[in-house]
């Protein structure tokens, strides 16, 4: 299961400069997969859709692209104020924080209280920390000493 988020932009080049297709799900079928879109901000519907590819991956309907809709709300990078994002696109669904809606279904739901949540972001940023503070600490990838290689669908395919 491959699961695009589908931001909007590549840097600062919206999606309709950069593909001929109406949606990048319809790449989907370039490649032989099945594909699914979902709105990105909703996370009932993610989790709706993103456990239904796996379902049918693990049933045997092959490989599954889900692709999730949102909008990334800051810029490329420190130096990026995202000026290029057009206003009516962030004041649109597609421009929710995603974060935020998935918090306040989890709460609406009642999956889990506001300590819960804390307890959860703590526990994110920790990690994310952590993993950062690893990558620092190590060396650069030796380009010359590396086995990075490409592999078709049908070579994993054959792998299995």
């Amino acid at each position: 299961v491959l699961i695009f988020a589908n931001n909007q932009y590549a840097y600062s080049t919206p999606n309709s400069r950069q593909f001929a297709c109406s949606s990048l799900v319809d790449r989907a079928a370039g490649y032989g997969v099945e594909g699914h879109e979902v709105d990105g901000t909703d996370l009932e519907a993610c989790l709706k859709v993103v456990g239904e590819a796996v379902r049918r991956a693990r049933a045997g309907g092959g490989p599954q692209l889900v692709v999730a809709t949102l909008l990334r709300l800051c810029g490329h990078g420190e130096h990026d104020d995202a000026g290029y994002v057009d206003p009516r696109l962030k004041n649109s669904p597609v421009g929710r924080d995603c974060l935020k809606v998935a918090e306040e279904q989890v709460r609406r739901r009642q999956w889990a209280n506001v300590e819960t949540i804390a307890a959860w972001r703590s526990e994110a940023v920790h990690k994310v920390e952590e993993a950062v503070a690893q990558v620092q600490r190590e060396p650069g990838p030796d380009p010359f000493r590396e086995t990075w290689c490409a592999l078709s669908n049908q070579h994993l395919v054959e792998g299995l």
